[in-house]
């Protein structure tokens, strides 16, 4: 699990950085090989993007945002819980079921 990073930040940041949107998640590529899936996609900000999660587990972004995941997709499928956040604590979250 990860902790609340939406804690970790002073609300009044969000005026320092004149931080008007949430993170947004787009997903490039999504593709399932017999039982691996493989998600690609790019994570971006009007100031700066501070933390990237799939199902709680943190993924590096390169320096423009992209990432790459791959991930074991059980028999009943697999619910993907990707969720960003900015340097102001915005939050933004997508859902994506996978199944098999």
């Amino acid at each position: 699990t990860y902790s609340d990073p939406e804690a970790k930040f002073n609300k009044n940041k969000q005026e320092d950085f004149n931080d008007k949107f949430s993170p947004t998640i787009s997903i490039n590529e999504a593709k399932k090989l017999n039982k691996k899936g493989i998600i690609k996609g790019k994570v971006v900000d009007d100031n700066e993007v501070a933390e990237f999660y799939i199902n709680d587990r943190l993924i590096a972004l390169d320096e423009d945002g992209n990432f790459k995941h791959e991930f074991f997709i059980p028999q009943n499928g697999i619910n993907l819980s990707l969720v960003a956040y900015d340097i102001t604590g915005k939050k933004t979250e997508s859902k994506i079921f996978y199944g098999c």
